[in-house]
C-alpha cells in the first residue's frame, strides 16, 4: 500500500482500516462501506 507523504491519504486509509468493513477506493469517513451497500440491494 503505498501513501506516500499525503498526510490527508494515511488518515483515510487510517479510517477506512478501522471500519472492520469493505470500503470502496477513495472511501472517506461518513461514507456508506461497499458491506453496506450490498445488504441493500
Amino acid at each position: 500500500m503505498n501513501v506516500g507523504r499525503n498526510v490527508e491519504e494515511v488518515l483515510r486509509v487510517l479510517d477506512a482500516l478501522q471500519t472492520e468493513e469493505l470500503t470502496a477506493c477513495g472511501w472517506k469517513a461518513g461514507e456508506q462501506t461497499l458491506s453496506q451497500q450490498l445488504k441493500n440491494q
